[in-house]
């Protein structure tokens, strides 16, 4: 029992002095330090007893710390703690997250570093709040891939659905083929307004949408006389004029149910 109280002291003891020295720019990142030698280097959260350290070819006199994981002295821009050559260096920049420079805007692959967004404006491309959306001053982006939209009337209704003056289109995370954009695509005509319900079905007019998965994503609808009024029982599952209960897009197997009581 001594005897592993004494190894698990020295362990304690062995991690609280492991010295990193300081932070390079603490407001910016915790995980660029100078050490007391004057050399720079990666230590993510400054966990080094799990993560490790990696050592950078770093000029630290003119090294400083752009965003929590970048970094650039006068002659490299670093992503953790590797050298992106492939930028240009001169007119690098970060803004709102995104790796830019005169160029092109780049998304960042965990394992290699910068990529180039094919066919971004770099000044002007920038991520929306809507999930995996992105636009610059000409088109729009899924999944970081161009559409082809109209760039001046589109709009994102909700999680599967978007529109512009010609078209409704849906949008799925399943499938995602950056050759083919199959995880977009133009489904019915624009021809009314189509309304986001929640986050999953969309009404045009007298009609419900909604996009099924199995086995592929497809575009399920449910039509009416007329739609007065739509209650959500959750995401996939409403009640239309307080009478006919669309789950997953389907009418709903079984007839006899108080839509009043039904959850």
């Amino acid at each position: 029992m001594k005897k592993h109280l004494l190894i698990l002291i020295g362990i304690i003891i062995f991690i609280s002095c492991r010295d990193l020295g300081k932070l390079v720019d603490e407001k910016k990142s915790d995980s660029y330090f100078i050490t007391a030698d004057g050399q720079i280097i990666y230590c993510q959260d400054g966990n080094w007893f799990e993560l490790g350290v990696d050592s950078m070819h770093a000029d630290a006199k003119s090294f400083k710390v752009l965003s929590a994981e970048i970094g650039e002295d006068k002659n490299y821009v670093f992503f953790r703690s590797a050298q992106q050559k492939n930028v240009d260096r001169n007119s690098f920049y970060v803004e709102n997250d995104i790796p830019k420079d005169r160029y092109h805007a780049y998304y960042i692959d965990e394992s290699l570093g910068f990529n180039i967004i094919k066919g971004a404006d770099a000044e002007t491309f920038e991520y929306l709040k809507e999930n995996n959306w992105s636009r610059d001053k000409d088109h729009y982006f899924y999944n970081l891939n161009r559409v082809n939209v109209d760039r001046q009337t589109f709009k994102i209704i909700n999680k599967s659905f978007s529109e512009d003056k010609d078209s409704v289109y849906m949008t799925t995370d399943i499938y995602i083929d950056t050759t083919t954009n199959e995880d977009f695509k133009a489904v019915l005509p624009n021809i009314g307004n189509p309304q986001a319900i929640n986050n999953v079905y969309m009404q045009n007019q007298a009609t419900v949408y909604y996009i099924s998965y199995n086995p592929r994503p497809k575009l399920l609808s449910q039509s009416f006389h007329s739609i007065d009024k739509i209650k959500i029982i959750s995401d996939d599952i409403i009640c239309v004029n307080n009478k006919t209960i669309i789950s997953y897009g389907k009418k709903f197997a079984y007839a006899n149910v108080d839509v009043n009581t039904f959850t």
